[in-house]
């Protein structure tokens, strides 16, 4: 009788099957589920190159938490790149966006078992397609896009806020910039469901799956955002209704930035913990 160890195909349970049933789910072999892909069966450098590209991503991560804070916290006299605070944010950003780059490419580095893992190789060779090109529209963006400052120094002023600096930081390179962020993300949650499910793990599954929606629905939302501003701007509106609505629009964005980033970090958090703990399991004579 198997314990109660998520199936591979479809990630639903299989407490009380043998492995000579087949999943009631989907009807993937048991059998396939309980040795044929579980990361325990591949070997321990592999499993540490997984956990170093995970950890390389929470720095990442990490990185771009700062740059975040300090560009909304920071007086907009420290965010000018021409003294030295300001460019120690700025690569900071560029830091983050390489680091992500790093971390995730060690993450889909190739499993030694090759064909027997079709479910991860699948996702793993997408994300290793749509992850440079993610990060190269994020380094792009962050040359070409003002610093969060500018809007503060914008909505601020009496004049009202400038077309020219929404077409400039709300341009056809956002929406290219998040289109490649949001492939890439979906491509990353399907690959790190598909860790989870060879740990196993059914509640990472889970999460995964659940941030996954989130993340389509979020981007829809940003694109409504770019939208939004770029319509309130060459509408006319008074300056007040204006500067509200940029203000509102921008603030919840920005919550909802900040709380996907922490249920996005907890996830491949979770995912590190865990292949640490098989890593420390291999390393014991």
């Amino acid at each position: 009788m198997i314990a109660d160890i998520a199936c591979l195909g479809c990630g639903k349970s299989l407490k009380g099957s043998t492995t000579a049933d087949r999943c009631r789910t989907c009807g993937l072999e048991v059998a396939r589920s309980v040795d044929g892909e579980l990361l325990g069966q591949s070997s321990h450098a592999f499993i540490r190159r997984l956990v170093l590209g995970s950890t390389v991503v929470l720095v990442g991560m990490l990185l771009f938490g700062l740059w975040l804070g300090c560009q909304l916290l920071l007086p907009d006299s420290l965010l000018d790149p021409e003294r030295w605070p300001g460019l120690l944010v700025g690569l900071d950003a560029l830091f983050a966006s390489l680091l992500g780059l790093a971390g995730w490419w060690l993450l889909s580095a190739p499993d030694p078992a090759g064909s027997l893992v079709e479910p991860t190789s699948r996702w793993r060779r997408w994300l290793r397609i749509v992850l440079p090109v993610s990060v190269a529209t994020a380094i792009i963006a962050s040359v070409m896009f003002p610093t969060l400052s500018g809007w503060r120094a914008e909505l601020r002023s009496d004049a009202p806020p400038s077309f020219d600096l929404l077409r400039q930081t709300f341009g056809i390179t956002m929406l290219l910039a998040l289109a490649a962020w949001t492939a890439k993300t979906v491509v990353a949650l399907k690959y790190l469901r598909s860790l989870a499910l060879r740990l196993p793990s059914t509640s990472l599954a889970t999460r995964a799956a659940t941030l996954l929606r989130f993340t389509v629905l979020g981007a829809f939302f940003f694109c409504a955002v770019v939208v939004e501003l770029t319509l309130v701007t060459s509408l006319g509106l008074p300056q007040s209704p204006q500067r509200l609505i940029i203000v509102a629009s921008s603030i919840a964005a920005i919550v909802g930035l900040i709380v996907w980033c922490g249920a996005y970090a907890t996830l491949i958090a979770g995912l590190r913990s865990r292949l640490h703990r098989i890593s420390r399991v291999m390393s014991t004579p």
